[in-house]
């Protein structure tokens, strides 16, 4: 469930969500259309559902089954709560002491457990301590998601007055996820053709031979060496996305 299946079919426009030439995708609006395109997550529906500020959030009261036989249960429940957030408990908009806010792709999400998840295993850690007062820390990561997205978050949430807020940044496709939104919105054309198609080829033989996993973690690196020229404007698009997330939390 966490890489990107390359024989099923994928709306216009898009070889992959990561492979595609956003700036091709018509508008500056990042409509529920052009999100399905972008956020793969978007296209089964089983999940994610589309949000006009954060673009792609988990569907709340809902929970995924996938079978996992290394775990002890045999499978994983990825259960949302009232909010979409991976909280077993629903979460109320009073707060009953510190609140931290986690912002993050799937590794947020977590293909876990929510009680095994970095969020609530923290929560645990800092109620275990002496004294400490109790806090909650409410895991609103989306898989495949990327540093815009958690902009959205932060300011989607913000009734909740989160007291920290924390967005978690993967540097396995973060970069790759914020050029594709950035490029979106600036119509920036993605380089030459001709070297397109070859990336495109290099990396659709790749997933053949070794699975989907290639594209989340080996895509990036891969496009970075062939198109050295987006790096910088890569990171610029997930630092600017940063920045404004602090002068937010500043504010």
């Amino acid at each position: 469930g966490a890489g990107e299946d390359m024989g099923a079919a994928l709306p216009p426009g898009a070889a992959d969500t990561r492979m595609l030439d956003p700036a091709s995708l018509p508008g500056t609006v990042l409509d529920e259309q052009t999100a399905t395109t972008l956020f793969r997550g978007l296209r089964s529906g089983d999940r994610e559902m589309y949000d006009p500020v954060s673009y792609v959030v988990l569907k709340p009261d809902n929970t995924t089954e996938w079978k996992w036989p290394e775990h002890p249960t045999g499978k994983i429940l990825a259960i949302t709560n009232n909010l979409g957030f991976r909280e077993d408990a629903d979460t109320q908009v009073e707060k009953h002491g510190p609140r931290i806010l986690v912002a993050g792709d799937s590794h947020t999400d977590g293909l876990v457990w929510n009680k095994e998840n970095f969020c609530n295993v923290l929560e645990e850690r800092l109620n275990a301590r002496p004294g400490a007062t109790p806090c909650e820390v409410l895991d609103a990561g989306v898989g495949g998601s990327g540093p815009q997205n958690y902009v959205g978050t932060l300011k989607r949430n913000l009734y909740l007055k989160p007291d920290i807020f924390i967005a978690v940044l993967f540097t396995g496709n973060d970069f790759l996820n914020a050029l594709a939104v950035d490029d979106f919105f600036t119509k920036r054309k993605d380089g030459e053709p001709i070297r397109i198609a070859d990336y495109q080829r290099t990396m659709v033989a790749a997933n053949k031979r070794w699975g989907p996993v290639v594209v989340d973690r080996f895509n990036q690196a891969l496009k970075f060496v062939r198109f050295p020229e987006d790096a910088d404007i890569a990171l610029k698009a997930a630092v600017d996305s940063y920045l404004e997330m602090a002068q937010l939390c500043r504010d």
